[in-house]
């Protein structure tokens, strides 16, 4: 709906539109974050103010522990950034040798929620998950199978959450880039 409302986030809310809309905030210390298509903005903990939804906006998010921050942090077409940082090889390949890159948007100060770019090689790894998980796929191909059997074919523009002590493997057939979120 568009329009205008008012917001007090009370813990982190890293978020990004799913759909080409556009909103302004305007925090109360007078920040003022424009969110238009391919907008990934990390709302830290505290923030206090208003947007006007100039289109209807659909946005994907988690709630988080974080700490608060004088700037929001903001990034801008998140499929086409680079360079991106050498995060090194999957330590848990079953076949192939997957790379990882990314980069960090957010952190919390205990380094327990964070939020940020990541893209990974094809190839076929174990996926044991340490921490929640929320990820919004931009690009690439791959299919996440849990222990259970139960698979998550990844496209882009798919959203998926990891619940902490998810375990399974993935094998990414065309290198995947994704927003994701950790708590």
């Amino acid at each position: 709906m568009a329009g205008k409302l008012r917001a007090n986030y009370s813990h982190d809310r890293p978020a990004l539109p799913l759909h080409p809309r556009r909103a302004v905030f305007r925090a109360c210390g007078g920040e003022t974050i424009e969110i238009e298509p391919g907008t990934v903005a990390h709302f830290k903990q505290g923030w206090s103010g208003g947007a006007e939804v100039v289109e209807p906006l659909d946005a994907s998010y988690m709630i988080c522990e974080g700490g608060p921050a004088e700037r929001t942090p903001v990034l801008r077409n998140p499929l086409a950034i680079s360079p991106l940082m050498d995060w090194g090889p999957i330590p848990t390949m079953l076949e192939g040798t997957s790379y990882t890159a990314g980069l960090l948007l957010s952190r919390s100060p205990d380094s327990r929620a964070e939020s940020g770019i990541w893209t990974c090689t094809p190839g076929i790894w174990r996926c044991e998950v340490t921490s929640d998980e929320f990820c919004h796929f931009l690009a690439g191909s791959c299919t996440y199978t849990h222990d259970s059997g139960d698979t998550i074919n990844i496209e882009p523009d798919t959203v998926a959450f990891f619940p902490r002590g998810w375990t399974g493997r993935c094998e990414v057939r065309q290198t995947v880039r994704k927003v994701y979120m950790i708590r």
